[in-house]
């Protein structure tokens, strides 16, 4: 006897007959209604019950050959049996219809036994098992489906699927086919359970955050028609940074794939504008990990030196960690002294200069040397230790390494804390209020200091737009 198995996808409908009864709509909805179907993460928790379920439904197929039976010559004369049960593959739940061969079936049987499978499934197999309703607790009922409601429809041999998954090598390759980064993240750790991942994480945020401000920012400039007509992509520029900040747990391989673009909000959102009205958000992420449209469109500009994270390229990489952080100190510098006088603002004027000045000729023009990348991000705030120290005088040199080495003129300044390290809390404690002023005070005292005429700053960069 040989065997063999295949493979093809699942949806899952949830109804509440109750709240449809009082909605009027029981009876008469389509069970099938986009608005019922939930995400293959949701169905992890009625996975048991479905298992059951499949199982129970032998009872309405022949005992020893299922749904063989139904098979017409010369296929029925090798096709012993086919039984459909449900399986997981590390949280994506497929159909799986295990059979029994008298003797192998050649390419165009096997093509044949596909078809025939393919309608059973399409009309829900047997005698209708996707019209079933699945008791899953508080009255809530679930609806299996062996097909899908969009183009991802799939029906493949063990060896097919698994080239699928990326854990065999076909053909006419010679490496294995790599799984996506949607795929490698279901054997990883999450940001919850890896203090080296929660780092990753939040060093992504910074640049989702980033990536909001500055939308928002050009935003400013639109006028009300431009604004009315992007409606869709502002929700959905707002939705998916609520989303990936606050909600998503993420892993390190999708960490790694967002971090490659310059603007991986964007990457999101494009797919939240799109499908959010009729996908989860877990399908909606899944979708953009696994299928990785945006890395294959080239729509969306990269991070240079982001395909490997090796030798030059991981120092790209950390610079752009750097450029995202100065973006986010500019913003939050910016929203500090909001709410100061314009009198106060003209007092604190070579302050803000100064800060303009700092972070574009650190992101435009400056050659970091070596290690200058990585100890300025152990700070949170390394725009203001460089802007702090910035000259005064317009011939004097803008002497970053100079700057960084007065190691004892930073010890007020906060450093990111280590995820890994619980010592670094205290390491990143910031010396108390009274020696160290808040901005508002800074521009205070600024005020009431005898204004001297004005100097410029070094060189073009001290200029920087209106607040």
């Amino acid at each position: 006897m040989e065997t063999e198995k295949l493979y093809s996808p699942l949806e899952f409908y949830l109804h509440d007959p109750r709240e449809e009864e009082r909605s009027g709509e029981y009876g008469t909805a389509d069970l099938y209604d986009e608005q019922y179907k939930i995400s293959q993460f949701d169905a992890a928790e009625y996975a048991d019950a479905i298992e059951l379920a499949i199982r129970r439904d032998r009872d309405h197929m022949d005992k020893t050959r299922g749904l063989a039976e139904y098979l017409d010559e010369p296929l029925a004369g090798k096709v012993v049996s086919l039984f459909p049960e449900f399986e997981d593959y590390g949280g994506l739940y497929v159909c799986v219809a295990n059979i029994t061969l008298s003797e192998p079936l050649t390419p165009d049987e096997m093509g044949e036994l596909k078809q025939w499978w393919s309608g059973q499934l399409s009309d829900g197999w047997g005698e209708g098992f996707e019209q079933r309703e699945i008791a899953v607790g508080n009255g809530d009922e679930l609806y299996v489906v062996p097909w899908t409601s969009d183009d991802s429809f799939f029906l493949e041999t063990e060896r097919e699927f698994n080239m699928r998954l990326g854990y065999e090598i076909p053909d006419s390759q010679s490496e294995v086919v790599p799984l996506s980064p949607a795929e490698k993240a279901l054997d990883e750790p999450d940001a919850s359970d890896s203090p080296e991942v929660a780092a990753m994480r939040d060093r992504l945020i910074i640049r989702l955050d980033v990536n909001l401000s500055n939308y928002l920012d050009d935003l400013k400039k639109a006028d009300s028609l431009i604004l009315t007509e992007n409606s869709f992509e502002i929700a959905a520029m707002c939705y998916a940074h609520n989303y990936l900040t606050h909600m998503h747990n993420f892993h390190p391989s999708e960490i790694e794939y967002l971090a490659q673009f310059r603007d991986p909000l964007k990457v999101v959102a494009d797919e939240f504008e799109w499908d959010a009205a009729t996908e989860s958000r877990s399908d909606i992420t899944w979708k953009v990990f696994h299928d990785q449209e945006a890395l294959k469109s080239g729509k969306h500009e990269l991070v240079p030196g982001t395909h490997t994270e090796t030798g030059d390229a991981a120092v790209d990489v950390r610079k752009q960690e750097l450029f995202d952080r100065l973006d986010a100190n500019m913003s939050d510098y910016r929203k500090n002294i909001m709410g100061a006088s314009k009198e106060d603002i003209f007092g604190m004027a070579e302050d803000i200069a100064s800060r303009y000045a700092a972070r574009e000729y650190m992101k435009t023009a400056y050659d970091f040397k070596t290690g200058e990348v990585e100890f300025l991000l152990q700070f949170q705030d390394p725009l203001s230790l460089i802007a702090e120290n910035w000259p005064d005088m317009a011939d004097a040199p803008v002497d970053i390494p100079s700057i960084i080495d007065i190691r004892g003129s930073h010890s007020h300044y906060a450093k990111v804390m280590d995820a890994s390290n619980p010592a670094s809390m205290e390491n990143a404690r910031t010396t108390p209020d009274a020696e160290k002023p808040s901005v508002m005070e800074r521009i205070r005292d600024a005020a009431r200091i005898p204004k001297e005429p004005r100097k410029d700053k070094t060189n073009c960069y001290r200029s920087g737009p209106e607040l």
